[in-house]
């Protein structure tokens, strides 16, 4: 069933900080990337992944290379052995339960559910870890109407069931997976999708529409009035959030 504008948070409406609000201080994913978008209380977004022992930790890539530069894949590893790489700040890859702690349910979180390509068995992994994180977070959140799931596997999505926001993430490079959009709250694409006629379509229908990622003034210019609300990094929030009111 698809979400309706009306019951979505404020917050999300007026744009996500992707990865957190991060700069050349506070890298992508970092405990203080978040914090930035806590204390102007705005909504972020960020990835999670699942350890080789079951803990969830908060990176973009499976690889650790482009944040750490050092060797490992998150999926193979334990959660004690991720702990001792370092982001750009010199700070740990933070866990989920640090980011929750941190919020404290103060402003929208959307957690982006990460299933690696290179994985082996990657359906059985997506169903695992879509499962696994709606007990998590049904065991450690209070407030689920902050709290939206995305992902590029609609498996992920599947397995981690209703009760909460979820929306299917669309890349061009599998654009096929738009005929799924109907079987979740809503639709996440990629700006090359954003004026494709089934994306607006579903939009004038009543689905809440968002895309991924605003980089520039131009880009957030060209599209604030062809979706509900985007997901941006490197520009000024409260040109987001003036951009998406008007």
């Amino acid at each position: 069933m698809k979400a309706k504008r009306k019951d979505m948070p404020r917050a999300i409406m007026e744009g996500v900080a992707h990865r957190g609000l991060h700069d050349a201080l506070a890298p992508e994913n970092s405990l203080r990337a978040f914090n930035n978008a806590i204390g102007k209380g705005l909504a972020f977004e960020f990835d999670v992944h699942l350890s080789k022992d079951g803990r969830f930790v908060v990176i973009h890539d499976s690889d650790l290379r482009r944040m750490t530069k050092e060797e490992g894949f998150i999926e193979e590893l334990t959660f004690e052995e991720i702990r001792k790489h370092r982001l750009p700040d010199g700070s740990p890859i933070p866990s989920l339960e640090e980011v929750i702690a941190l919020n404290h349910g103060e402003v929208p979180m959307v957690v982006e559910i990460k299933v690696p390509e290179e994985i082996k068995g990657r359906g059985a992994w997506a169903r695992k870890i879509g499962k696994a994180l709606r007990h998590y977070l049904d065991s450690n959140i209070t407030h689920r109407e902050n709290v939206m799931v995305i992902s590029f596997d609609p498996r992920a999505l599947w397995a981690f069931g209703k009760g909460y926001v979820r929306g299917l993430l669309v890349t061009t490079k599998v654009k096929s997976i738009l005929m799924l959009k109907g079987f979740f709250e809503t639709l996440d694409v990629e700006l090359p999708l954003i004026e494709e006629k089934s994306v607006q379509k579903y939009r004038k229908k009543g689905g809440i529409l968002n895309c991924y990622t605003i980089e520039n003034l131009e880009q957030l210019e060209r599209y604030k009035g062809l979706v509900d609300t985007l997901t941006y990094e490197n520009i000024d929030p409260m040109s987001v959030k003036k951009a998406l009111l008007d």
